[in-house]
């Protein structure tokens, strides 16, 4: 008895084998289809993640195109809905956590300060301002048709890190862009050209007759246009730094205050201010200061 016994074991011993041989294929196979199965759902996951952020940051460019309300052509001053800073927060969030970068969230949300002022709702700012390269946040807001403010604001719940003093605590004096233009370069071009603060197109014919121009807009920039340059000038922007052009903010400021008007006098303010005064304002200038009170100094 012993014997078979013995003899069945050695019979039955290569036949435990191959089913453990074939019960571990199995097993091995299951894990890899497991593993497979956990690939696919975390691929289908990445690319539905991916057009999650596509689709936020869409949503929210078409409503920055145009914030407006259906009875607000575009042919109209901006009219924004009463539940604006909402939607746009939302919109904003929503491309946050779909993973998109907060820089190009922010810049998408500037591109709104186009159609009117101030559009960014500040906690929006408070998250997004961070993220931003100093420098270049600092050449694309003094692009903008409403530069950024040149008072600190005075409430430290107000400071979102957008005015001027603000901005100009983390950028680096003296960048140039491709042009060569500065900072200072960029003020100088858009203050004395008119283009800071445009006239609301129905309040600018009621003031000036249909001459193009309003005396309230162009004393709104002859005081930015001081208080900006004197920031500037502070922070340690160069009047020497010449552009591609081979202007210098100097020769910018003198070739303003040979002009007339309120900018004029503001140029030979800023000059004097530098120590780099040459008295040419004249008479006419000091005359056509529109809407009367005191001078910026």
């Amino acid at each position: 008895m012993g014997t078979r016994s013995q003899a069945a074991e050695v019979v039955g011993d290569p036949m435990r084998k191959k089913r453990r041989v074939g019960d571990d294929a199995a097993v091995l196979a299951a894990a890899e289809d497991a593993a497979a199965q956990v690939n696919e759902a975390a691929d289908q996951a990445a690319e539905e993640a991916e057009y999650l952020a596509q689709m936020s940051l869409g949503l929210l460019e078409d409503f920055c195109a145009n914030p407006r309300t259906r009875l607000n052509p575009p042919a109209m001053d901006v009219i924004l809905e009463d539940d604006y800073a909402e939607r746009v927060i939302h919109l904003a969030q929503d491309a946050i956590n779909a993973g998109h970068d907060k820089g190009a969230i922010y810049q998408v949300l500037e591109s709104m300060y186009e159609c009117t002022d101030d559009v960014i709702p500040p906690q929006l700012k408070k998250q997004l301002m961070p993220a931003q390269n100093p420098d270049d946040l600092l050449h694309r807001l003094m692009e903008q048709d409403y530069p950024p403010d040149a008072k600190l604001p005075v409430e430290e719940e107000d400071r979102v890190g957008d005015s001027l003093p603000e901005l100009l605590e983390r950028a680096t004096p003296n960048i140039q862009d491709d042009m060569g233009n500065t900072v200072l370069h960029v003020l100088l071009e858009r203050a004395l050209g008119g283009q800071y603060f445009p006239d609301d197109s129905i309040a600018a014919f009621a003031a000036s007759y249909g001459r193009g121009y309003s005396p309230y807009h162009w004393r709104e920039r002859q005081q930015y246009l001081q208080a900006a340059c004197r920031l500037l000038v502070d922070a340690g922007w160069s009047l020497d730094l010449p552009n591609e052009m081979g202007r210098t903010p100097e020769q910018m400021l003198q070739a303003g205050q040979r002009g007339v008007g309120q900018l004029a006098v503001a140029c030979s303010a800023i000059l004097r201010y530098a120590g780099r005064y040459t008295c040419s304002v004249t008479w006419e200038s000091l005359l056509q200061v529109w809407e009367g009170g005191p001078l910026v100094t």
